[in-house]
């Protein structure tokens, strides 16, 4: 770790007084990777998507489903929940930015912007998140807000682990509780 930090030496255009830190910032390189990864899998176009995969598949053939998705990403994002375990300071990251993706599919489905094949200019209109995946988002926070009080009774949880449960358990709570913003 100590050898990504940028040289110390003067250069002639003295750019070491540009660096905003002299150290390398591994939690904010490491949470904007999972973050492009959280974004690619809850896209709206990606999970519409997979809503229409069912129509590809005669009965009998497997296919991973949209279902199948929130399942795997909660259970495994949130593993320690379910083990009652401490969280290290990446998975803390990483729980954080997956609790606000379904957060905002609950709270305000908007969608993304769509940009059509023909010109990557400009958006050709907004594509919403399927309906499905408003209702498993849901799913994911009232199944959430289950593990976290259960996993909150464990004291050999260390006070940082703690803490940020109790802040993802208040953030679960209040979105549940929250008046839907949805275009009509």
């Amino acid at each position: 770790m100590r050898k990504l930090t940028p040289e110390r030496f003067y250069d002639f255009d003295f750019s070491l007084y540009y660096v905003p830190r002299v150290d390398y910032p591994i939690h904010d390189v490491v949470i904007n990777l999972q973050n492009s990864a959280l974004n690619r899998l809850y896209h709206p176009i990606r999970m519409n998507r997979m809503v229409d995969l069912g129509l590809y598949f005669e009965n009998g053939h497997s296919m991973f489903s949209l279902a199948e998705m929130f399942l795997e990403l909660r259970n495994t994002i949130w593993s320690e929940v379910e083990e009652r375990a401490s969280i290290n300071s990446f998975r803390r990251n990483l729980q954080r930015a997956h609790l606000n993706k379904i957060i905002a599919l609950v709270v305000k489905p908007t969608g993304a912007p769509y940009f059509s094949p023909a010109s990557s200019q400009k958006p050709a209109g907004k594509t919403m998140p399927p309906g499905d995946a408003i209702a498993l988002a849901r799913a994911d926070l009232k199944l959430l807000q289950e593990g976290i009080t259960k996993s909150l009774n464990n004291s050999a949880l260390d006070v940082t682990s703690r803490a940020h449960l109790e802040e993802s358990l208040s953030r679960i709570t209040a979105a549940l509780n929250a008046e839907l913003q949805r275009q009509l």
